[in-house]
């Protein structure tokens, strides 16, 4: 049985009247959407002027050099000021790329900081730049904007600091090691017995070389680690030796202060320099031994996964105000809580423990403690 469907009804046709009706409404909507199109067009327009003006603005105005480039690296602008930087024509840097400028550069990551790199003049000349990049939307599209400093004068005196610090302290250590030695026979009475108050004068007096010792220690470290002429001697070792080694150096600074130290430590092997990595973990249990409080504890963790070795040190002390615990890496910078200004330190131990660390491909990170305190925590790619 098949259905069949009634047929529809032809639609009535139109007058001549009723066309011209329909025909004047769809002109009708044809002009309102080319009115809205013109508009949108015209604010197109006027944003992109408006951009331009802004762009040209900043570029004019700005006080360091600046580039616009496409997320490519390729440039399409640039002021004054890189021009003169450069000794290029700003018309020869456009559709040119990034490492035409700094032929060192891989990729430029977005960053607050700066980063430092070497940039070339058109007469082949190299000269030390800081370079910050900010990605930003435009009507064109995802553009950066690229700042550019030149420092090399800053450079020049940081060269000049480095050279005279190295040679202070090489001429320091000889002269430093030998008065150790000598006040050290004098209080053992090599050369005739002393009072009391004469041992009690001479251990103060041997205890301020020691801080010089150290002090001229780390700086002809840190001087190593900026030039790049410490190399590290890896091999394979346990982290029960490393942290071992590390807390045998530092037990004699506990006892005075009743400090209990505890440790978890995994029987792992690791391919580290282990004497270096020593030398941090004894300047990290020394720092955190100075800050806290009689009778407590501190915690030593080691351990290894998959990827990583971590290393954590734990104390109970005051811990670290959060505007300080990026800067306390930094070279001379330290905290100084109230009650603790009499134990001063020249705040390069743990500007070294950071070089040292990144030495290793490695991080190195404070942060608060579980209840009070802080840890510091330390992770290196095996």
């Amino acid at each position: 049985m098949t259905s069949s469907s009634s047929p529809q009804a032809p639609e009535p046709e139109r007058t001549y009247e009723e066309w011209q009706a329909l025909v004047a409404a769809r002109d009708r909507e044809i002009a309102r959407l080319k009115t809205e199109n013109d508009a949108q067009i015209s604010q197109l327009c006027r944003e992109i002027e408006s951009s331009e003006q802004r762009t040209s603005l900043i570029m004019t105005n700005i006080p360091v050099g600046f580039l616009l480039t496409r997320l490519d690296s390729i440039m399409e602008a640039g002021n004054s000021i890189v021009e003169d930087m450069f000794g290029y024509p700003r018309v020869r840097l456009v559709n040119q790329p990034l490492s035409l400028l700094f032929p060192d550069l891989v990729e430029l990551q977005e960053s607050s900081n700066p980063i430092q790199l070497f940039g070339l003049s058109a007469d082949g000349r190299r000269f030390p730049a800081e370079v910050r990049r900010i990605s930003v939307g435009t009507p064109m599209g995802d553009r950066q904007f690229v700042f550019v400093s030149d420092i090399t004068e800053r450079y020049e005196l940081e060269e000049l600091k480095r050279d005279f610090v190295a040679m202070v302290s090489h001429d320091l250590s000889t002269p430093l090691a030998s008065v150790r030695s000598c006040l050290q026979m004098i209080g053992e009475g090599v050369y005739g017995e002393l009072q009391p108050d004469g041992i009690e004068i001479v251990d103060a007096v041997r205890k301020n070389v020691d801080r010089l010792v150290a002090l001229v220690s780390d700086l002809l470290d840190m001087d190593k680690l900026e030039t790049g002429k410490l190399e590290l001697v890896r091999s394979r070792t346990t982290l029960e030796d490393v942290i071992g080694r590390a807390i045998e150096a530092i037990l004699g600074l506990c006892e005075p202060k009743g400090i209990t130290l505890k440790r978890q430590v995994g029987d792992d092997m690791v391919l580290i320099d282990s004497d270096r990595i020593v030398q941090v973990l004894v300047n990290l249990l020394s720092n955190a031994i100075k800050f806290s409080p009689n009778n407590s504890t501190i915690f030593v963790q080691a351990w290894t996964d998959r990827s990583f070795l971590n290393i954590s040190v734990i104390d109970q002390g005051q811990g670290i105000p959060d505007d300080m615990k990026a800067l306390v890496f930094e070279k001379y910078k330290q905290v100084k809580p109230d009650d603790q200004n009499r134990l001063k330190g020249f705040g390069l131990g743990l500007a070294i423990c950071r070089a040292i660390v990144e030495q290793h491909g490695g991080t190195i990170w404070v942060e608060d403690g579980a209840e009070k305190g802080c840890a510091f925590r330390i992770r290196i790619k095996r």
